[in-house]
C-alpha cells in the first residue's frame, strides 16, 4: 500500500520512484556505439536533395529559357539572375610586370618603384600591384633569412662548431 492506496503492482514493495525509473525508456543504445560504424558514405545526398535534383533535371531548361525571356524584356531581377549565374566575377588573371632582378642590394626599392609606375600608367590595377608587392616582400624576407643563416654559420665555424650547433 502506498499512501493508503493499494499498489498497482500487487505485492510489489517498490517505491513510486523505482516504478517510474523502470518505466522510463532512457537511452536504449550504448552511448558512443553506432548502429552504422562506417557512417554515411561520402557524397550521400538526402532524400529531399535527390528530389530537388530530379525536379531540376526536369525543369531546368524551361526555367533558364523563361529567365532569359524575362531578362530580354527588361525584368531587372531576371537580368541579375542570368548575369550572376553566367558571368562570374574575375578570380585573378596573369599579371605581366617588368621588374628588376631582386637578388642585388637595393633592388626591392627599384622593383617597388617600377611597380608603382606601372600602376600609374594603367598597365596593372592597384590590387594586382598589391599582390605583386606581397611577393616582393616575401622574397626580401627569404633573402634576409638566408643572410642571417650564413652569418650564423660563419660564427659557428669561427667558434669551432663544424656541425652547426648539433
Amino acid at each position: 500500500m502506498i499512501n493508503g492506496h493499494p499498489s498497482r503492482s500487487g505485492s510489489d514493495n517498490r517505491t513510486a520512484a523505482e516504478n517510474a525509473a523502470r518505466k522510463q525508456r532512457g537511452r536504449p543504445f550504448t552511448k558512443g556505439v553506432s548502429g552504422n560504424p562506417a557512417g554515411k558514405r561520402p557524397g550521400t545526398r538526402s532524400k529531399v536533395l535527390r528530389m530537388l535534383d530530379d525536379l531540376g533535371a526536369e525543369y531546368s531548361e524551361r526555367l533558364v529559357k523563361q529567365a532569359l525571356v524575362l531578362a530580354s524584356r527588361g525584368n531587372v531581377a531576371a537580368i541579375k539572375l542570368v548575369l550572376d549565374r553566367t558571368w562570374l566575377p574575375p578570380r585573378g588573371r596573369p599579371v605581366r610586370v617588368s621588374l628588376p632582378d631582386l637578388s642585388g642590394p637595393g633592388t626591392p626599392d627599384a622593383a617597388m618603384t617600377a611597380l608603382i609606375k606601372q600602376v600609374c600608367s594603367g598597365a596593372i590595377t592597384i590590387e594586382e600591384a598589391q599582390a605583386v608587392a606581397r611577393l616582393i616582400e616575401t622574397k626580401v624576407r627569404l633573402s634576409d633569412l638566408r643572410q642571417i643563416e650564413d652569418r650564423i654559420l660563419v660564427l659557428e665555424q669561427a667558434l669551432g662548431d663544424p656541425d652547426g650547433g648539433g
